[in-house]
């Protein structure tokens, strides 16, 4: 178990790392006005005199974390596994992945309307 957990958050580090990078490289407006400020050549530090922290960067990491664990637990996986182990009932089950099925075509659906250039966080 501590080898598997030590892989996931070898893991975890490495999508935040590349969440960061993706956001710092966009062009897209949106993602600029929400994206954590780094330092550059311009810029001053933007590390915490306090602690040597740049908060924007940890909390904006923390938040593509949390909001990639929110999309984990409505996941049909997360969903298979609780079947695999008696955590839900059969009728609870059998609604979420009627209403998740539902989800996905409607984001399907949506993504051939709507192409992005960037990924959704």
């Amino acid at each position: 178990m501590k080898e598997l957990y030590h892989a996931l958050i070898r893991e975890i580090v490495i999508f935040a790392k590349r969440s960061i990078e993706i956001a710092k490289e966009s062009t897209n407006r949106e993602v600029k006005s929400w994206r954590p400020l780094l330092k550059t050549d311009e810029m001053e530090d933007f590390c915490c005199p306090g602690c040597g922290i740049n908060h924007e960067t940890r909390d904006f990491a923390r938040a593509v974390i949390l909001h990639t664990l929110a999309h984990a637990e409505v996941d049909n996986r997360y969903f298979e596994m609780l079947k695999e182990n008696n955590s839900i009932t059969p009728d609870v089950f059998d609604e979420f992945s009627k209403s998740n099925q539902e989800v996905v075509e409607s984001k399907r659906n949506d993504e051939v309307d709507q192409p992005t250039e960037e990924p959704d966080f």
